[in-house]
C-alpha cells in the first residue's frame, strides 16, 4: 500500500513538472533594454540603450531608438545567426547568459573593420 502511495505521488509529481512551463519561450530570458558600449578595436564609440524583442516564431529583433540594428534568428544556445543589416555590414554575436549580449558587425568590403555592442542588461 505504502509503495501504491509513493508511486502515485511520484507519477503525479511528474505529470505536474511536465504540464509547467510548456508556454516557455527560450528567448523570455533576453527580453529587455540593454544598457551598451560601442567599440571598435580599443576605441569606445558612444555608449547608448537598445530593446531586445521577440520577433516571429524563432527570431529576435534589436533596435536602437527608431532603428532596427538586429533582425535575426536566435539558437536555444543564444547564438544569433550572422546577418546583413543597412550600409552592407554584417552582424552576427550571441548572448552571453541572462545579463550580457555581445554583438560583432564588420563592413563587408572590409572585414578587418570589426565593431562590437558589448551590452549588459537593465534591472527593472
Amino acid at each position: 500500500m505504502k509503495k501504491s502511495i509513493l508511486f502515485l505521488l511520484t507519477i503525479s509529481t511528474l505529470i505536474i513538472f511536465d504540464s509547467c512551463g510548456k508556454d516557455y519561450d527560450y528567448r523570455d530570458k533576453w527580453v529587455g533594454k540593454y544598457e551598451y558600449e560601442h567599440w571598435h578595436k580599443s576605441y569606445l564609440h558612444g555608449t547608448g540603450t537598445l530593446s531586445v524583442n521577440k520577433y516571429g516564431q524563432d527570431s529576435i529583433l534589436i533596435t536602437i531608438g527608431n532603428s532596427v540594428l538586429v533582425n535575426s534568428q536566435v539558437h536555444k544556445n543564444g547564438d544569433i545567426e550572422p546577418c546583413k543589416f543597412d550600409w552592407d555590414y554584417r552582424m552576427s554575436g550571441c548572448f552571453k547568459n541572462r545579463n550580457y549580449l555581445e554583438l560583432t558587425y564588420y563592413w563587408s568590403v572590409d572585414p578587418r573593420s570589426i565593431y562590437f555592442y558589448k551590452c549588459k542588461k537593465i534591472k527593472e
